[in-house]
């Protein structure tokens, strides 16, 4: 998504996906921060985000907008990019921890969830941590298949495997794109 679609349509003006004329209709304020592992399928995150919504209208919520890293940070390097990414990690003036205060909900889009990509990913456990430190309330958002996984291995005796799977998180080991 990032390079066949965002980066595609903001080549001319190296700019956000959500400020380009033609889209921004469909931007708003949001009411949720999502954190995601860019290594798992868009269309999982996609129709997570879908169950997520449904729930939330259900329940008697509003419609949920969704604040998703792709579309709203310039995916050019450059000024705009620095001004959306955070410069350190006490830096709290910055576009997504901005977004952590103002909705107080962060969903976790944990795609598979005895093995999620992101618990092993620094970005997000960066998230997840200036979620946690900004009082937001986090909710974790599961794929189907790895609800049912879950709930077979819960009725199967073994009722430890979030505990175990939390406690193999280890900072210093995390993937990141870059070396910073």
């Amino acid at each position: 998504v990032k390079d066949a679609v965002v980066r595609f349509l903001t080549r001319r003006n190296k700019g956000r996906f959500c400020d380009l004329p033609e889209y921004r209709r469909h931007f708003g304020p949001a009411t949720h921060f999502v954190s995601h592992a860019w290594a798992d399928a868009f269309c999982d995150l996609v129709a997570q985000l879908c169950e997520h919504t449904a729930r939330e209208l259900a329940s008697g919520n509003p419609e949920p907008r969704y604040w998703i890293d792709v579309f709203a940070i310039c995916q050019w390097k450059g000024a705009l990019q620095r001004a959306d990414m955070p410069q350190g990690l006490n830096n709290t003036d910055h576009g997504f921890r901005r977004v952590i205060a103002s909705t107080g909900k962060v969903v976790l889009a944990l795609h598979r969830c005895l093995a999620p990509h992101m618990l092993g990913r620094a970005w997000c456990l960066y998230e997840m941590w200036a979620s946690v430190r900004g009082g937001a309330k986090l909710e974790a958002l599961m794929t189907e298949a790895s609800r049912e996984e879950l709930r077979t291995k819960l009725s199967g005796g073994k009722l430890d495997v979030v505990g175990k799977m939390t406690r193999e998180i280890d900072v210093a080991k995390a993937q990141a794109e870059k070396k910073e």
